[in-house]
């Protein structure tokens, strides 16, 4: 409970802002998130009991809303670096057809940004904030993506944080849009991301260091002078 609670607490709410900022910089992304909830949902009320989670969740892990978790983490992972220790035993790592005996009691640190930016990996432009690399024929193969760590020792919670993520933006996606409280930020693609490149910065995770001013509108078609700021 206390991993769950306190330390998922972190994590997800770091995350989750990160993906808000991204659609926000990102309006038509963010319309084809809706549309696919539209789709999902069909006007169901959130209040009411017709949201299941064995019904609407599969959709959402493994539709959009997934695939904004995963390319948010791709690009901005919750831990950068994770350590991993061979113990007693000297352990084997084989690739491209090459051995390599790493000794024991050794410590190895994996570097995840760096290895969830390499163009080798991925496809297109690294860098790029692309949800649909994770949907459909072009999906990204697994084996470079580890915001969770993998193996034995993966983190605990990643079935958690999933639900959490899908359950928080279908809730407010469903019934807002969230746009830039401030223009300064803008300039496209890749000046959105550089402007939140340059926010970010690691403590105890990865984490926002300067607030971006958000506002949610609701998707009802109030004008623009209705909005509702939080």
């Amino acid at each position: 409970m206390h991993l769950f609670l306190l330390a998922g607490h972190e994590t997800s709410a770091n995350t989750t802002a990160i993906a808000f900022s991204l659609l926000a910089f990102h309006p038509a992304i963010q319309a084809t998130l809706q549309q696919e909830l539209d789709d999902i949902f069909l006007g169901r009320d959130p209040e009411s009991a017709s949201w299941s989670f064995e019904k609407d969740y599969p959709r959402l892990v493994n539709g959009y809303v997934g695939a904004l978790l995963n390319e948010t983490l791709r690009l901005y992972p919750t831990l950068p670096l994770i350590s991993k220790c061979t113990g007693d035993i000297p352990q084997e790592i084989v690739t491209e057809a090459r051995t390599f005996v790493v000794p024991a009691d050794t410590l190895v640190v994996i570097n995840i940004a760096a290895t969830h930016r390499n163009p080798r990996y991925w496809p297109g432009d690294a860098d790029a904030f692309d949800p649909t690399r994770w949907l459909g024929k072009n999906r990204a193969s697994p084996d470079a993506f580890l915001p969770f760590s993998d193996g034995y020792r993966a983190c605990l919670g990643k079935r958690f944080a999933q639900i959490e993520f899908c359950a928080v933006v279908a809730r407010v996606f469903s019934q807002y849009s969230v746009v830039l409280a401030d223009d300064a930020c803008k300039g496209g693609d890749a000046g959105a991301l550089g402007a939140l490149d340059s926010h970010v910065s690691f403590g105890m995770t990865l984490r926002l260091r300067k607030d971006f001013p958000l506002r949610f509108v609701r998707r009802s078609g109030l004008p623009l002078q209705s909005k509702v700021e939080v």
